[in-house]
């Protein structure tokens, strides 16, 4: 096997592997909502150590596309992506452009299910901040302050 079909096959399984994980990474962040509105905190720790783990392994992934990238001249940029995918076979640059779209996609997925998340600690943060914070005298759990 030549150089050259090595980087393509490991292109390819690393995106497959990407596809794989941020389809699961997108269950987990649905998961991680649901747990942080029941407020538990120890489901929430656990989620967050299992995304973490697999936000390394595609951030690993993505440093070899980098490297990958530079071995045959391209940029790491969407053009130097779709250059890259130009040089496999016809039916097997159909394949990894659907591939290539489709990870776009949910990663896109697992991007707006972070925020809705974001948005959703940030809310019960002020919230407890309202509850309890004593140095405006208003806070409903505690004394005013003198």
């Amino acid at each position: 096997m030549s150089q050259r079909e090595r980087l393509l096959e490991a292109m390819e399984q690393d995106l497959h592997q990407d596809l794989d994980d941020y389809v699961y990474l997108r269950g987990l962040m649905q998961e991680l909502r649901h747990g942080l509105m029941r407020c538990d905190t120890d489901g929430v720790h656990l989620l967050n150590e299992r995304i973490q783990l697999l936000l390394g392994s595609a951030q690993d992934r993505a440093r070899r596309r980098v490297k990958v990238l530079k071995a045959v001249g391209l940029a790491f940029d969407e053009a130097g992506m779709q250059a890259f995918i130009a040089l496999y076979p016809t039916a097997r640059g159909r394949d990894m452009q659907a591939l290539w779209t489709q990870l776009g996609q949910i990663a896109q997925q697992c991007q707006r299910l972070n925020e809705v998340n974001g948005q959703l600690l940030a809310s019960q943060h002020e919230i407890l901040c309202q509850l309890l914070e004593p140095q405006r005298g208003d806070g409903f759990y505690c004394p005013p302050a003198y």
